[in-house]
């Protein structure tokens, strides 16, 4: 149990979406998840946590309903 707690203790958001907002600027403003993770080095789950935390800075879009979603950094 102390062992699950420290490692939740050592999960850092406000990273993840420092990190996101790099990796989008880096990329001209929008990325898809994929690049993203590429991109961040972030796992899947720290991805959309920092996408959902950081939900302000970004806009996702999706053209069609199996399509890639493309994140996107707001004005």
């Amino acid at each position: 149990m102390e062992e699950a707690i420290s490692v939740a203790h050592q999960e850092d958001p406000t990273r993840w979406i420092q990190r996101i907002h790099a990796a989008l600027e880096c990329e001209h403003g929008s990325a898809t998840f994929g690049k993203l993770r590429e991109k961040t080095g972030l796992s899947p789950g720290a991805l959309f946590l920092g996408l959902l935390l950081g939900h302000e800075r970004w806009q996702f879009t999706q053209k069609t309903f199996y399509g890639e979603v493309l994140v996107s950094l707001t004005d």
